[in-house]
């Protein structure tokens, strides 16, 4: 028995109900699956307007969430490669009001406790923080290593 095709409507729901989309990446799943441009707009139309598809909800959980292990920069960007303009990227983090200094040490408490750090650990501590996107003079200030 053939396999019905899916609508671009019905796809779009599928890959909503998997996880939460930006518009762009959701549009690019639905042409890449072959749908007609009209098609694939109409469907965006409708799941928007039926609140499945919001991109500044999409945004704040998303940095709600990144803002939990990175810095805020670190989470605009990954929140621009989610497919989401740099504008409403840099409004979530905004929106969030987070306090760089305190997020680090937050961030640095969870992965390697409350005791002050020395030696080898200080300087594992200085690279997960630059990795993570915090600025080298905040690193400097909360662990005492320069990388």
């Amino acid at each position: 028995m053939a396999r019905r095709e899916l609508s671009a409507y019905d796809r779009a729901l599928r890959l909503l109900t998997a996880r939460p989309r930006s518009r762009s990446r959701l549009e690019e799943r639905l042409r890449d699956a072959g749908h007609p441009a009209a098609e694939v707009e109409a469907a965006l139309a409708r799941v928007t307007a039926l609140g499945y598809l919001d991109d500044r909800a999409f945004a704040r959980s998303q940095a709600e969430a990144l803002l939990a292990r990175f810095s805020p920069r670190a989470v605009e960007l990954k929140l621009t490669a989610l497919g989401l303009p740099p504008q409403l990227a840099a409004e979530a983090v905004a929106a969030l009001q987070a306090d760089e200094s305190a997020l680090a040490r937050s961030i640095l408490e969870k992965r390697f406790g409350r005791g002050p750090l020395e030696g080898k650990a200080a300087a594992k501590a200085a690279r997960f923080l630059l990795g993570r996107g915090f600025d080298e003079d905040l690193v400097e200030k909360l662990v005492g290593v320069r990388d």
